[in-house]
């Protein structure tokens, strides 16, 4: 399986680059699935945060803010959107998409237990992961051990 990183800082364009790649392949007829992760932002407060399936592009909320506190624990987080991402991510494609691959997931929550089963079962020949830049030396090892 072919494992492709993109990493970048916040807000810097991994969802976006992420997006355009899926779209491609989408219109090149290429069995695409997984999720991306779009923020609703409101003067620029990030005040949600939603799981985008691929291809069919229809979107399901993962979290939501509590409140305008810049905590840790400021978002309420859905588990049932992680269950639906990971069914998302785990079917079997030539290329999947995992997005927003960060905190949670270093913890092995999140989106984690879906990635390590696409290695397990080898359910896509391209894995595509758009990974937060301050995580890329963590996940680059997670991922190097995994094959």
């Amino acid at each position: 399986m072919n494992t492709i990183l993109i990493t970048a800082g916040h807000g810097q364009g991994k969802t976006t680059t992420l997006l355009n790649l899926a779209n491609s392949l989408i219109l090149q007829e290429k069995s695409v699935t997984g999720v991306v992760e779009r923020a609703f932002i409101i003067n620029g407060h990030r005040l949600a945060y939603f799981f985008e399936s691929l291809p069919e592009h229809k979107f399901f909320m993962a979290a939501r803010r509590r409140n305008f506190e810049k905590r840790a624990d400021a978002f309420e987080f859905f588990p049932d959107a992680f269950e639906q991402a990971k069914d998302l991510i785990l079917r079997p494609a030539d290329w999947c998409f995992a997005d927003e691959i960060g905190l949670i997931e270093a913890e092995g929550n999140g989106l984690w237990p879906a990635i390590t089963g696409v290695f397990q079962h080898q359910t896509a020949k391209n894995l595509v992961m758009g990974i937060r830049g301050d995580q890329l030396e963590l996940f680059a090892r997670r991922i190097a051990n995994s094959g």
